[in-house]
């Protein structure tokens, strides 16, 4: 890990869902050749080896063992964020641990009633507290008995008041991995297997805001620092190529605990 990084990120995690060997391509073996050194803090698993079906999901497992209380999660194919801008993330982790951060955030669109519904708790939420805070509701959805329908807004990247964040860039606390994972769930993780886009942005986010009562919180993902290294602010560039990795909080204090056994 390059300097600027080894302060903040204990472990790279590779979570390898490939039905090919990493020996069969060149940049494969370069991978395992440079995990191989025991100076490095890298890791691969491989969950197909271990009886999982190839699923997206398989990078929230808990069974990797994770220590640290922060988990930093990256696609594939990124994209992939400068030092500052993850600094910065970090930073407001530590003050929303109990939310999932996030830098790719979408909306969703309600329905007719739905829609009624949350502009009227809105307009009691200013009258009450003199200010609206549209992150202290909640709107019901009611699909059975009001026919209450939620679509997926994809035309824009929301600023505030997300209702989802994409994977790349995000942060989660690594005691929501075991809601995630937990088996009353198991009909959720197999609709998101059997779907054609696998939506495990969408499924993540939504059992985290239910058991946090939280929506995402969002963080800027160009960050321009006078003091940053070259190429900072291309954000696509820096964060290397790996699946998750997960900070190391030693002498870091979190503002927001979730529990008191969480590991270091």
């Amino acid at each position: 890990i390059p300097e600027f990084w080894s302060g903040m990120i204990k472990e790279i995690l590779l979570v390898w869902n490939g039905d090919h060997s990493l020996t069969q391509s060149k940049k494969g073996m370069k991978v395992l050749n440079w995990a191989a050194d025991p100076s490095k803090p890298f890791r691969i698993v491989y969950p197909l080896q271990e009886g999982f079906a190839n699923d997206l999901m398989n990078r929230y497992h808990p069974r990797w063992n994770i220590t640290t209380k922060a988990v930093l999660f990256y696609d594939d194919d990124g994209p992939f964020y400068s030092i500052p801008a993850v600094t910065s993330a970090f930073e407001y982790w530590k003050r929303n641990s109990n939310a999932q951060i996030g830098a790719m955030a979408r909306l969703f669109d309600l329905g007719p009633r739905a829609q009624i519904e949350k502009t009227n708790l809105l307009l009691a939420s200013a009258t009450e507290n003199g200010i609206i805070r549209k992150k202290d509701i909640w709107v019901s959805n009611c699909r059975q008995s009001q026919n209450d329908r939620v679509k997926y807004h994809f035309q824009h990247f929301a600023q505030t008041n997300a209702n989802m964040a994409l994977p790349s860039g995000s942060i989660l606390h690594h005691n929501f991995l075991c809601f995630l994972w937990h088996p009353v769930l198991e009909p959720v993780r197999q609709f998101v297997r059997a779907h054609p886009v696998h939506p495990d942005d969408v499924t993540v986010s939504t059992i985290v805001s239910h058991v946090s009562g939280r929506p995402p919180e969002i963080y800027s993902r160009r960050v321009n620092m006078p003091d940053s290294p070259p190429n900072s602010t291309d954000f696509t560039k820096e964060g290397g190529n790996m699946d998750s990795g997960s900070f190391d909080l030693d002498n870091k204090k979190e503002k927001n605990n979730m529990g008191k056994d969480e590991g270091q």
